[in-house]
């Protein structure tokens, strides 16, 4: 009895693991024709995407106004997505218009609310390359509450491909929410570049030291091609921020960021940060007063060199930033202008930096 039911079970086994091979035979081969129709579609419809994006007076062909089926249409939204992530200029705007008046992008909308990771991770990404502002409230709303993290990181790299104010300003909102790294959003405004520059200084303002702290470092980076009057207001915002913030670094990123976009006229500013109670504050002045060519202030850079030496930590950083800005920036390079106490200490970074500025100790 015992030994007719192992046969049976063996049997019964050996039968189930025939089913479950030809299970996967059969599965495996209907997504290899599967994939040979799309490579075929994908062959057959990419040369017509390829010249009508090329040629500025081209309309959409048939081929491309008129794919209906679902196979045609989802290797199509691929298409121009991929084309969407390499565009910019007249041929972006255009496929931005087609994509929305055939339907593209609310077809993604619609995967966004799909059960699977995988697929609102796809619809986001797509979303941003399509470049519709139409999307920017349903990727911030992904970003802050999609349970999955990789779906999350997709919609805030998409909010940066989608050239809008409106962009800028979901991607600030989210730094305080901590739902996505900081670096991620960073990037993603640096990705927005020129387009996002007014919510950037907007954001020098902010409540948040997070928000405050990206926003003014990133207006630094991005802030040369902006306009007069945009340049204007940066550099005011910058200055205050950089003398008043509570926060050191927000200051520090405000003083590398006036260093950033030349901003010639923030002496005082300057001065007044070589005194900051921060270590932090005064290197990133010193850095400053360089980088601008500041030499009202070369006093206050000696002083702070002879101050940090006497102290009986120094912040050897700090005093190497400072003595390579003194020598660049000062009439005459005379070590007498260290107290007697830290002349012994400081005069090997003095001769340092006078040699990397190319010039001699008086």
């Amino acid at each position: 009895m015992l030994l007719t039911l192992a046969i049976a079970t063996t049997i019964l086994l050996f039968v189930l693991i025939v089913l479950l091979i030809v299970a996967l035979v059969v599965r495996r081969s209907l997504d290899a024709q599967r994939e040979a129709r799309e490579r075929e579609t994908y062959e057959r419809l990419r040369p017509h995407v390829v010249a009508w994006l090329g040629d500025p007076d081209a309309e959409p062909g048939p081929e491309l106004v008129g794919a209906t089926d679902a196979r045609s249409r989802d290797v199509l939204s691929k298409l121009l997505s991929r084309y969407g992530s390499m565009l910019r200029g007249e041929a972006r705007d255009r496929l931005i218009r087609f994509v929305a008046e055939q339907g593209y992008v609310e077809a993604s909308v619609r995967d966004l609310r799909s059960l699977r990771p995988w697929r609102r991770g796809r619809a986001a990404r797509a979303l941003g390359d399509f470049g519709s502002a139409r999307a920017v409230r349903h990727l911030s709303l992904l970003v802050v509450r999609d349970r999955d993290r990789f779906v999350r990181l997709a919609a805030t790299r998409a909010l940066g491909r989608i050239d809008d104010y409106k962009s800028a300003a979901a991607l600030l909102m989210l730094l305080p929410t901590e739902q996505v790294p900081a670096g991620v959003v960073a990037q993603s405004l640096l990705d927005l570049g020129i387009h996002g520059f007014g919510a950037l200084v907007s954001g020098c303002d902010d409540e948040d030291d997070v928000t405050r702290r990206t926003a003014c470092r990133l207006v630094g980076l991005i802030g040369a091609g902006a306009s007069p009057d945009a340049m204007r207001a940066a550099h005011d915002v910058l200055r205050r921020r950089a003398a008043t913030d509570d926060d050191a670094g927000v200051r520090t990123a405000a003083l590398g960021a006036l260093a950033a976009l030349g901003d010639t006229r923030s002496e005082e500013v300057v001065r007044a940060a070589l005194h900051d109670e921060e270590p932090a504050v005064r290197q990133a002045a010193a850095a400053t007063a360089h980088a601008l060519f500041l030499r009202e202030v070369a006093p206050d850079l000696i002083e702070v060199v002879g101050r940090e030496l006497q102290l009986d930590r120094p912040n050897w950083r700090l005093v190497r930033t400072a003595s390579h800005a003194w020598a660049a920036l000062a009439e005459q390079l005379d070590p007498d202008a260290l107290p007697v106490e830290a002349r012994e200490v400081g005069m090997p970074f003095l001769r340092e930096a006078a040699v990397a500025s190319s010039r001699s100790l008086a």
